[in-house]
This record gives C-alpha cells, structure tokens and sequence, in this order.
C-alpha cells in the first residue's frame, strides 16, 4: 500500500516560495511519509503523519504562513505498476481555497 498511493498537488494560487516548495510533481507518499490506513465496509481511509518527515514539516510551515493567499488543487490516485493498472484514474481529488 505504501508504495502505490500517489498524491498530485498543483499550487494554482499564491507566493512563489510556496509554489516553489510543493512543487506540482506526483509523489508516492508512503516513501516519504508515516502511513496508516483503516477499513470498513465500503471505505478506506489513508491517515498521513506529515510530521514524520522534516522535509514535508517545513513545506507544510511555509503553507500554513500563507494560507489565506493559496488555491491548491490536490489529486489522489493509486500508482499503476502493469498494464491491467493503467491507465490510471482519479480516487479524489479537492480544492483548497484561501484557508483561514
């Protein structure tokens, strides 16, 4: 599970350092971050502890300054590794707008 789910941010709004740290390249979360997931009937739910990792705790300090001025789109998929995966779709996916 670590190594297939994938986040796709994209810093439509706000200062250049914030989009400079996120950057809008995919990322397989689960080799950077502390994953834990739970189930139930019908759902999955995926918690990620952003702390786990300095690199993602500062990009989060940097956001978390600006928020009120950023528009982030953000996509999650599941990684397709052979052909019967791909071509890959959408799980989710949110916008966050002006944070306050």
């Amino acid at each position: 599970r670590n190594r297939c789910f994938k986040l796709l941010p994209l810093v439509r709004e706000g200062p250049w350092v914030v989009k400079t740290a996120t950057g809008s390249t995919p990322t397989l979360l689960g080799r950077k971050l502390t994953q834990r997931y739970f189930s139930g009937p019908g759902y999955t739910e995926v918690c990620i502890d952003v702390g786990s990792s300095a690199i993602a705790s500062r990009i989060v300090s940097v956001c978390m300054g600006a928020a009120r001025a950023l528009t982030i789109d953000v996509g999650v998929t599941l990684e397709g590794r052979c052909d019967d995966e791909l071509p890959e779709r959408l799980l989710g996916c949110l916008t966050i707008c002006h944070l306050d």
